[in-house]
C-alpha cells in the first residue's frame, strides 16, 4: 500500500484504494524523511555561521581561540584573544599548537 501512496502522492484515496489511515502514516514517514535530509551533516554545518557579520580579522581571532582551547594549544589562549582583538591578528608566537597535536 505505501509503494502506491508514494507513487500517487496527490490522488491516494482514488488510485491505491487506500484509507485515511494509511494515507497519513505513509506521508508522514515520507515528511519525516524529507526533513531529515534537509537539515546539513554534521561536518557540513558552519560552527561560526554566526560570526559572519563581524569583520574578517575579528572571525580569525575567534577562530584561533577555539583551535587554541580545543587542540591544547601553547600558550594562555584568552591573552592571545585579547592580544589578536587589539592587533587584529593571532599573535602565532604567544600561542601556537602543541608539537604532539598538530
Amino acid at each position: 500500500m505505501s509503494c502506491c501512496i508514494k507513487k500517487y502522492p496527490l490522488s491516494p484515496a482514488e488510485s491505491c484504494a487506500a484509507s485515511r489511515e494509511d494515507i497519513l502514516t505513509t506521508l508522514m514517514v515520507l515528511q519525516a524523511a524529507h526533513e531529515a535530509m534537509s537539515y546539513p551533516e554534521a561536518e557540513d554545518v558552519d560552527d561560526f555561521a554566526n560570526n559572519n557579520h563581524l569583520p574578517d580579522w575579528k572571525q580569525r581571532c575567534i577562530k584561533g581561540f577555539v583551535d587554541c582551547e580545543n587542540k591544547g594549544w601553547t600558550g594562555n589562549c584568552y591573552n592571545c584573544l585579547r592580544r589578536c582583538e587589539g592587533q587584529r591578528d593571532w599573535p602565532i608566537g604567544m600561542c601556537f599548537p602543541s608539537r604532539g597535536k598538530r
